[in-house]
């Protein structure tokens, strides 16, 4: 296995997991978003995982923070199929006062279980732990 398919199996798809498991896809923006890049050398292997920056907002509770517009509001209403029980006006005025329900429980537990840095040094050993594996099994001539 590559860095990428473990940076992939360890992170990547735990990370969409926690995003459908938190119901966080009403207009796919965010899960789409997550992104891998990965680039090698003669020297080296690099593995980049992108997200919306918001990701992080959801994650900590702290979405308040992150100016949402009228506009944005509509479109997640239109995609949960809410239009015929919530108003945009009122729940950008709610998440202005009080934040929104992510800030109120202290962000998501699913997306803190993988983007930590506990979990990220776990994904690192066991890249480390691959490739050392893959140097004690080399025939050496």
């Amino acid at each position: 296995m590559d860095l990428a398919e473990i940076v992939n199996k360890e992170f990547t798809e735990p990370l969409k997991g926690a995003i459908v498991a938190d119901d966080l896809i009403a207009t796919s923006q965010l899960i789409e978003s997550v992104k891998q890049v990965y680039s090698r050398t003669e020297n080296s292997q690099t593995v980049e995982v992108f997200a919306e920056s918001y990701i992080l907002d959801l994650k900590n509770g702290t979405q308040k923070n992150n100016e949402v517009t009228i506009d944005d509001i509509q479109t997640w209403i239109q995609a949960k199929g809410l239009e015929a029980t919530l108003d945009a006006n009122a729940v950008y005025n709610s998440i202005l006062k009080n934040g929104t329900s992510w800030d109120k429980i202290g962000g998501s537990r699913e997306l803190q279980a993988i983007i930590n840095e506990n979990n990220i040094q776990r994904v690192i050993d066991v890249a480390v732990e691959n490739e050392l594996n893959k140097i004690l099994n080399t025939q050496w001539l």
